[in-house]
């Protein structure tokens, strides 16, 4: 397969249309359960369907309900929109776009916030994923990849969080294999004809703790800032196309 499925690019194209739509609603304080409604309104206006609403992962008792996950400094990824969302946060919306039975994975880790430490936190995720999404390149080890993650990490005094990784995706939102954020050790590569969902979640500080909020089964949060930043990619034997990237 030289080249994505048409479904998919458009998926891809709705899916970081609607973050960058979130993130401007985020500007000002704004409800989560509003700023739900608002990306769920966008993606059926572009002719998308919001994918997470109603899928049931195999971690959780029940289906998720909404349309994005919301995670607001310490939250980490999965989170609830059930929170009050404030420009001086670190806010990452992440979502799942459906384009005719194709879907396209994305989150953005963003904060309009005047303080020093968040805005360093957020720029230096965001060029960590930045030089990971270089090294997929077709038939590239994988662990080459999670490699720049950890370099990127350990160089600025942060952790990977790596209880989450990547994974597969096309028909499905999870497919084989697994895109670890930390080296495995073995031979998996980028693979030319499939899709990959690549989301590096990085803590604040180089060791953390998690712990699940009982009342949801699905937000976990930690002991520090958390970003996750996320594109689905495409690799083709002339290289790798980002379907949720700026075009």
């Amino acid at each position: 397969m030289e080249s994505p499925a048409n479904e998919q690019v458009r998926a891809g194209e709705i899916a970081r249309d609607a973050i960058e739509f979130a993130r401007l609603s985020c500007l000002n304080d704004i409800e989560g359960l509003e700023l739900d409604k608002q990306v769920e309104e966008f993606i059926l206006d572009m002719g998308g369907k919001p994918a997470l609403k109603g899928y049931h992962p195999s971690f959780s008792k029940k289906p998720y309900e909404w349309t994005i996950c919301l995670a607001v400094d310490e939250d980490v990824v999965h989170g609830v929109p059930f929170k009050l969302v404030t420009p001086s946060n670190v806010i990452t919306i992440d979502l799942v776009v459906e384009y005719d039975g194709w879907f396209a994975d994305t989150a953005r880790t963003f904060t309009y916030s005047k303080s020093l430490s968040k805005k360093r936190f957020v720029e230096n995720s965001a060029n960590i994923f930045s030089a990971a999404l270089e090294m997929i390149i077709p038939q590239q080890v994988i662990d080459l990849y999670s490699m720049t993650i950890e370099e990127g990490a350990e160089m600025f005094g942060y952790g990977v969080v790596n209880e989450y990784c990547g994974h597969g995706i096309g028909k499905k939102i999870h497919m084989p294999p697994q895109v670890c954020n930390t080296q495995t050790r073995n031979n998996d590569v980028f693979q030319v004809g499939k899709s990959y969902a690549v989301e590096p979640v990085l803590a604040s500080k180089p060791t953390y703790s998690l712990s699940n909020k009982p009342n949801d089964g699905f937000s976990v949060k930690a002991n520090c800032l958390v970003s996750h930043n996320e594109d689905t990619v495409f690799v083709g034997r002339s290289g790798m196309v980002n379907l949720t990237g700026n075009q």
